[in-house]
């Protein structure tokens, strides 16, 4: 799931952060790596792919590849069924991964995981970081992730805000109109008139984020505008990849979600984040939360020039330490067969939920051409 893996990737960067020398890889689905691109902190992305997931063979030869790799410390943030396998195989010095029952023992170091957060960070933040406790990193911890855009990149999302005429002399916000599912979604009146609410207080443009198939549901969010919010609504502006996405965010001031979840991928790098906490859709509007109220959340960008990064194993070994970090971006957030894989919940809520394949329902902003 593309939200968990950008945030694991802050393990990436205080491992590299405290240990500038070490070579650190990452181990993710081959549909997430677009939040990745770029990234320095990352040496080399382990790939694990459809392939892997559908032959026992291949998913062996995977395992043993990974086994070559001699890691010195390996960080299982999945704590699923794939993860325990490539740590029970990996060979590596140190395993550290959370306290769960029956697989403590694949592990050298545990780490215990609780119900609500300590800081404002956010529980999902703090477990991710709590992973680096074992190894006493003497460097001051950065919590925030961070998406990389090109040059090229942030000159073809200006490009796009003017080829629709956006005024940038005023704050551009994007709205993620939709939740993943109905009882993830607050109802479609009340964005509405969230919408109208926002763009009384000041004069900005709103760009909407939805995926193809709620094309019809965003029609009934922008036809219960508002006339006036409606001449504030770029309904059309839209990327047609997530890199083309991530690039379009990052010229925006803020992003309000609509979901159960807080916005990870899809989140304007570096700017303020908004979400809406759910409640159960039996309550009325007026039970909502006020706009005012809604919490706050961030993510850094970098704009700069493209770096390569190795894919799989064709690098040689380059330093002594060695760091593998385990995250089956979880395509779904529930226990399931390597080998056959269903629909569940993913814990980011927004990108992917519980789709079979992440590629075919990331949040790409929609377009209509496709």
């Amino acid at each position: 799931m593309i939200g968990d893996v950008l945030v694991c990737s802050i393990l990436c960067k205080n491992l590299k952060k405290a240990l500038p020398d070490s070579e650190v890889h990452y181990m993710v689905y081959e549909s997430t790596t677009p939040v990745l691109e770029g990234n320095p902190n990352i040496d080399k992305l382990i790939l694990f792919s459809e392939k892997e997931r559908k032959s026992r063979y291949a998913l062996y030869q995977f395992l043993m590849q990974i086994r070559k790799e001699k890691y010195d410390v390996l960080i299982d943030s999945y704590s699923k069924l794939e993860s325990w396998l490539t740590t029970f195989f990996s060979g590596a010095k140190r395993r550290i991964s959370y306290r769960k029952r029956g697989r403590n023992f694949l592990y050298t170091d545990i780490v215990n995981t609780y119900g609500s957060p300590l800081s404002n960070l956010g529980l999902i933040i703090e477990r991710r970081l709590s992973l680096l406790d074992p190894l006493n990193l003497n460097v001051a911890i950065d919590p925030v992730p961070t998406l990389h855009v090109t040059r090229e990149e942030q000159a073809k999302a200006q490009a796009l805000l003017e080829e629709h005429k956006v005024d940038r002399s005023k704050k551009t916000i994007m709205i993620s109109i939709l939740g993943s599912s109905a009882n993830k979604t607050y109802p479609l009146n009340y964005m509405s008139k969230l919408i109208d609410y926002i763009v009384e207080q000041e004069d900005i443009n709103v760009l909407f984020n939805y995926i193809p198939n709620q094309l019809t549901q965003a029609q009934e969010i922008y036809d219960g505008c508002k006339p006036s919010t409606q001449k504030a609504i770029f309904f059309d502006l839209l990327g047609k990849s997530l890199r083309d996405y991530i690039a379009l965010m990052n010229e925006c001031a803020m992003i309000i979600g609509n979901d159960g979840g807080a916005p990870k991928a899809h989140l304007a790098p570096g700017k303020d984040i908004t979400h809406k906490r759910r409640r159960h859709h039996q309550e009325h509007d007026h039970n909502a939360k006020h706009p005012k109220q809604l919490p706050w959340c961030l993510v850094r960008t970098v704009v700069e020039a493209a770096e390569n990064m190795d894919v799989d194993h064709d690098e040689e070994e380059r330093c002594t330490i060695r760091m593998g970090i385990a995250q089956q971006p979880a395509i779904i957030d529930v226990a399931h067969d390597v080998l056959d894989a269903r629909k569940g919940i993913v814990d980011m809520r927004r990108v992917v939920h519980g789709e079979h394949d992440a590629g075919h329902n990331l949040q790409y902003q929609h377009d209509a051409g496709q």
